[in-house]
C-alpha cells in the first residue's frame, strides 16, 4: 500500500537514487491506491532535478490539485512558470473531453475571451456563472459579455440553472445596445424560444414573457409623460426637443432650454432603446405561444 511504500520512496531519495525512487512510487500503482498523491510525489522528484518538461509531460496534468477547474489550473501554472497560459489550458481541456463548458471561467480569467465563449458553446456552462461575466464585463469587453448571456440563455433553455432567466436576458440586451445591434440579438432570443417544447423552454418563456410585461408598463408611462410634455411645449408655439421660438423673456428661454436637456438625458436611456424595441416583438409571440 502506498501508506507503507511512500517511506521507501523517501528512503531512496535520501539515498540520492531519484530515478529508483520513481520507478519504486510508479510500482506502487494498483487497486484504491492514490494515483493522484502518487503522481504528485514523481512529480516533485523530476522537479527537483530540473526534468520540468518530463515532469510536466507525465505528471503535471494529472498531479493538478483543486476544488475547482480554476483552481486545477493555478495549480499547474504556478508549477511550471515558464510554460505558456494557453498551452496549458488546451493541455488541461484534453483531459477533460465533454466538459469543455467547465473551463469557461479559467479562459475568461486569463483574458481569453474567443476561446472562453468557444467552450461554453461546446458543452454546458454554470448560467450564473456567464451571467456574472456578461455583467462584469457589459463595459470593458460588450462582445463577450453579450456572447456570455446568450450562452447564459441557451444553457437555461435546455434545462441547466434555473431562477437567472430574467437577468441573464436583461444582461444581453445590456450588451446588445453597447453594441447597437438590438435587432439581431432580439432575434437570438426569439430562435432559443422557438426550440422544441420542454418543461426549461416553457419556463423560460414565461419568465421572459413576464418581464416584457413588465418593461412594456414602464415604457408606456415614460412615453405618455413625454407626449404630454411635449403637447404642452407645442401648444405654447415651442417644441421640446426642436425648439424655434426666439420670443418670450429670458427666463422662458432658460426654463425651455432645462426641459429640453432633460428630455434629451431621459431619452438616452439603455434600457428605453432596448425596451421599446424587443417589446414589439415579444408581445405578441408570448401572446401567441401563452
Amino acid at each position: 500500500m502506498w501508506h507503507y511504500r511512500r517511506y521507501g520512496v523517501e528512503a531512496l531519495l535520501a539515498l540520492g537514487k531519484k530515478a529508483e525512487a520513481v520507478k519504486f512510487a510508479e510500482a506502487s500503482r494498483g487497486l484504491n491506491q492514490p494515483d493522484s498523491v502518487i503522481d504528485q510525489a514523481c512529480e516533485e522528484i523530476l522537479i527537483s532535478s530540473g526534468l520540468h518538461e518530463e515532469a510536466y509531460r507525465c505528471y503535471g496534468l494529472s498531479a493538478a490539485e483543486g476544488n475547482s477547474y480554476l483552481a486545477r489550473f493555478r495549480s499547474v501554472a504556478k508549477r511550471y512558470p515558464m510554460k505558456d497560459n494557453a498551452e496549458i489550458l488546451a493541455d488541461l481541456i484534453a483531459t477533460t473531453p465533454g466538459q469543455e463548458g467547465k473551463w469557461f471561467a479559467t479562459a475568461k480569467d486569463i483574458k481569453l475571451y474567443d476561446l472562453a465563449l468557444e467552450l461554453v458553446s461546446m458543452s454546458p456552462g454554470e448560467p450564473k456563472t456567464l451571467t456574472s461575466a456578461a455583467r462584469d464585463y457589459v463595459d470593458k469587453e460588450p462582445e463577450f459579455a453579450l456572447g456570455s448571456a446568450m450562452a447564459a440563455l441557451r444553457w437555461l433553455c435546455e434545462g441547466w440553472g434555473y431562477e437567472v432567466t430574467s437577468v441573464a436576458y436583461d444582461r444581453a440586451m445590456d450588451a446588445a445596445a453597447k453594441l447597437d445591434n438590438i435587432d439581431e440579438v432580439a432575434d437570438q432570443v426569439q430562435q432559443l424560444l422557438e426550440s422544441p417544447e420542454s418543461s426549461a423552454t416553457l419556463f423560460v418563456r414565461q419568465s421572459l414573457a413576464v418581464r416584457m410585461h413588465s418593461h412594456h408598463s414602464l415604457v408606456k408611462k415614460f412615453w405618455c409623460e413625454q407626449l404630454q410634455k411635449d403637447k404642452n411645449f407645442v401648444e405654447k408655439g415651442h417644441s421640446a426637443f426642436h425648439p424655434r421660438s426666439t420670443e418670450g423673456t429670458i427666463g422662458d428661454h432658460d426654463r425651455q432650454k432645462n426641459e429640453t436637456a432633460q428630455a434629451k438625458k431621459q431619452f438616452k436611456n439603455q434600457w428605453l432603446k432596448w425596451s421599446l424595441v424587443v417589446f414589439r416583438r415579444f408581445s405578441k409571440w408570448c401572446q401567441e405561444r401563452t
